[in-house]
């Protein structure tokens, strides 16, 4: 990860896709990345021998598909909050857990959640990479979950006097927005709560309610 890391931070990926082929030599890459070339070619090289790059000949590179993906903002955020949360807690675990006689940890008033708060950067990451997940080209929970099971307890008459659902952490809204074009806008109210952070960076549809809660 932190191979990886270090290439997205420095440009190396998009360098790599925009500069022609005969000219992707760790020389030139380490000029338009501002890289030591010492530096760059160690990289490189850590690099191609776990295929995220094909090393053509030797110090001439090309992108692969999987390089090439880390340009998208979803995975390079994905990348940036999982580097900065997750990698250090796993790393630091097994000395916590130690140091409390190998028991469950009791104190939870201050999470994740908590954290982001604090940190918002890293809490904007998060926001981004979750909703990088939904494309349209991919199916959805739409394609699998039959929404006729759903409605058929819904009383037509006394129904849309409730909302049909409420997506608790729903981040951006995205599956809720795919249900909603599915519906008829008018029949059914759908609700997602996030905490307030969410809520106010997304742009939501006038046919769909939100609120705001400490998920």
């Amino acid at each position: 990860m932190a191979a990886v890391m270090t290439s997205i931070e420095c440009g190396l990926f998009h360098h790599l896709d925009l500069l022609k082929p005969q000219d992707c030599t760790a020389k030139q890459l380490a000029l338009h990345a501002g890289v030591e070339q010492a530096l760059l070619e160690r990289l490189l090289r850590l690099l191609a021998s776990v295929h995220i790059v094909n090393e053509i000949y030797p110090n001439l590179y090309s992108p692969t598909i999987f390089s090439s993906a880390l340009r998208r903002e979803v995975f390079e955020s994905g990348f940036r909050h999982n580097h900065a949360t997750i990698q250090p807690v796993l790393s630091r675990l097994p000395f916590y857990l130690q140091e409390h006689g190998f028991t469950s940890p009791e104190d939870f008033t201050r999470g994740l959640w908590e954290w982001y708060k604090e940190n918002p950067k890293y809490a904007s990451y998060f926001n981004s990479w979750m909703s990088g997940t939904h494309t349209p080209e991919k199916e959805t929970w739409l394609d699998a979950f039959p929404i006729s099971a759903l409605l058929a307890p819904v009383d037509n008459e006394n129904g849309p006097s409730l909302p049909l659902i409420v997506d608790v952490g729903g981040g951006q809204g995205k599956d809720m927005e795919l249900l909603r074009q599915h519906l008829l806008p008018e029949e059914f109210e759908i609700i997602v709560q996030d905490q307030q952070a969410v809520v106010d960076q997304t742009s939501w549809s006038d046919l769909m309610g939100s609120e705001t809660r400490d998920c």
